[in-house]
């Protein structure tokens, strides 16, 4: 082994030791207010306790250990919640208390934690979004007025299947769902298909949310070993910097489009409009790229919901 390389090798694994031996020094008094866990491994903690299916060692780890238990993975400890009643208690009781949450690496790329509706602070910018999604997205009056559309969607996408099935051609049924929420979410924002059926653009976007979804939900070891952040040891920001491009492209052309043109008078207002006119409790209005963020999210749970 070249010495130069021997020598960074020498060097990272002694800020690796430092960070484990201060980190645990500074938790020590916090951690006997900590749930019960597992003994963990030095450095690593109960990473390897969790095994190749992750949601099957957290079942029989509760078992041992009860509803809310601690983990160490890597330098992160974390707290698991793994019945209904605890879960309310975290998610509902006690939700002001515990409503941060660690921010994980993949977020990062783009500013994109600091401006979502998901990860960002509780800030005046942040309270703004979710009062706008409370009274105008999610709200009975706006689901009811969308029920002619979704009929009309689900309509056009039986009706693609079933020519489809006349012809003989093979069909793809995640991505007819995908395009068809995909196109109910277009017309609720921006009033308008995001694309057309049978697109190689809609194949192209579905096959960027799934390759975001699953690398940034992928376990990163920037996220267990902080010091390893500025390393990117495993490149997933700069991949989710670059399909996280493509998406923004696609929303700064609708952003763009609807700044020229203004907005249409015999139309409803969509979310867009309400977006570019709302303003937050210090009296600015939102960012482009909080809008952006903010449709990443909405387009990510779509690709979820039929990935």
């Amino acid at each position: 082994m070249e010495p130069c390389t021997l020598l960074c090798y020498s060097l990272l694994a002694g800020v690796a030791l430092l960070y484990f031996i201060f980190s645990r020094k500074l938790s020590s008094k916090a951690s006997k207010r900590l749930p019960p866990g597992p003994r963990p491994l030095p450095l690593i903690g109960n990473i390897l306790q969790l095994g190749k299916s992750p949601h099957e060692s957290l079942f029989h780890l509760a078992k041992l250990h009860g509803p809310l238990m601690t983990l160490h993975l890597g330098f992160k400890t974390t707290i698991v919640a793994s019945s209904p009643a605890m879960a309310k208690q975290v998610l509902k009781t006690h939700d002001p208390a515990l409503s941060a949450r660690t921010v994980i690496d993949a977020t990062t790329c783009l500013s994109y934690c600091d401006h979502s509706l998901v990860w960002s602070d509780c800030v005046p910018r942040w309270r703004t979004l979710r009062r706008i999604c409370a009274t105008e997205l999610f709200s009975a009056k706006r689901l009811d007025a969308l029920q002619d559309l979704r009929r009309v969607q689900v309509s056009t996408m039986i009706r693609t299947i079933y020519e489809d099935c006349m012809t003989a051609s093979s069909v793809d049924i995640g991505h007819a769902a995908f395009l068809t929420i995909l196109n109910l979410l277009g017309n609720l924002i921006f009033s308008k298909d995001m694309f057309d059926r049978g697109s190689q653009e809609s194949h192209e976007f579905k096959d960027t949310l799934t390759k975001v979804m699953v690398i940034g939900g992928a376990p990163n070891l920037a996220d267990f070993f902080p010091f390893l952040r500025f390393l990117d040891p495993q490149g997933v920001r700069k991949v989710l910097t670059k399909y996280g491009l493509v998406v923004f492209r696609i929303f700064d052309g609708h952003i763009e489009e609807r700044l020229q043109s203004g907005r249409n008078e015999e139309r409803e207002k969509d979310f867009l409009d309400i977006l570019l006119e709302s303003k937050t409790e210090t009296g600015e209005n939102l960012t482009s790229l909080e809008l952006k963020c903010f449709f990443y999210v909405s387009e990510g749970l779509c690709g979820a919901a039929v990935g």
